[in-house]
This record gives structure tokens, C-alpha cells and sequence, in this order.
């Protein structure tokens, strides 16, 4: 026999035009539909994500743990209302900061002995995890969305 040889397998697949095969009962307009639903349904889901992960810390938080990835030098302020101290606990409680080993030997050794010291800057006792630069890589292009620190939805 003559003409062309039969293709067989994937090439024989990727031979069809699927995108202007017609079948017999509308199969083509059924395929589209399924295929924009399914689009519909992931823009959806991705817009659903990406208000989630804004909205994971507050902006101060975030505002936070951008300085500790920048190095920048943190210090204690007086007289905050202990809110420095919420936003490191978030932080912490999600694992995007963590304790350095250094402050971690001071702060069992001082528990042992019973004794004190001057405390340092806040970016000597904590530094940025993986998950922390993931999250601000993550973040860095979504919309501003994220949670006020006010949020009355947001646990404490």
C-alpha cells in the first residue's frame, strides 16, 4: 500500500487538531465549556489564596519581618503596649522568625543562673526562616490587601 504511513501513539494524538475537532452532538462547544469552567474555578481558588496569604500577618508584622530581612537594626520601644511583642509571637507561632542559637544560650544560661542582662536589639535574638523569605517572596507582588492590625476577624 501506498501514501502515508499510520501514526501511532502520542504523534497520532498530536496529530489531530483537538482545538476545531468537531463531533457529532456539539462535542466541541461541551469541551470549551468544561475547559472555561475549569478556568473559572482555578481564578477562583488562586484569588481565594492569594487573599489568605495577604491577609496571614497584619501589616505592622509584615512591615516587621521585611526589616528583619533587610538587616536592618531593630530595637525595643518603650512604651508600645506590648505590641512589639505580639507581632514577634505571631511571627514566631508561624515560623517565619526563630530564635538565634546565640540568644538562645543566653536566655538558658541567664534561666540557670538566675541572673540578667541589658536586652539586646531585637534582631540579634531572631533572625528571618526560610519560610519567612519565602512568605515575603510570596507576597511581594499581590495586591494590598493585607489585614489592619485592627482586624476584629483576626485571632489573637
Amino acid at each position: 500500500m501506498g501514501g502515508r504511513p499510520a501514526r501511532r501513539g502520542i504523534s497520532a494524538v498530536a496529530g489531530l487538531n483537538l482545538r476545531h475537532h468537531r463531533v457529532p452532538g456539539g462535542g466541541k462547544v461541551q469541551w470549551r465549556k468544561n475547559v472555561e469552567a475549569e478556568q473559572a474555578r482555578q481564578a477562583d481558588e488562586i484569588e481565594g489564596l492569594q487573599f489568605l496569604l495577604a491577609r496571614l500577618i497584619t501589616t505592622d508584622e509584615r512591615a516587621l519581618l521585611e526589616r528583619f530581612s533587610n538587616g536592618d537594626g531593630i530595637i525595643w520601644e518603650r512604651h508600645d503596649g506590648g505590641r512589639m511583642n505580639e507581632h514577634l509571637r505571631s511571627l514566631h507561632r508561624l515560623r517565619l522568625i526563630a530564635p538565634k542559637p546565640s540568644f538562645i544560650a543566653l536566655r538558658d544560661e541567664l534561666q540557670k543562673t538566675g541572673g540578667s542582662a541589658p536586652i539586646p536589639p531585637i534582631n540579634d535574638m531572631y533572625d528571618v526562616t526560610d519560610s519567612g523569605r519565602k512568605y515575603l517572596e510570596m507576597t511581594a507582588e499581590l495586591p494590598d490587601i493585607q489585614a489592619p492590625d485592627d482586624d476584629p476577624y483576626r485571632p489573637v
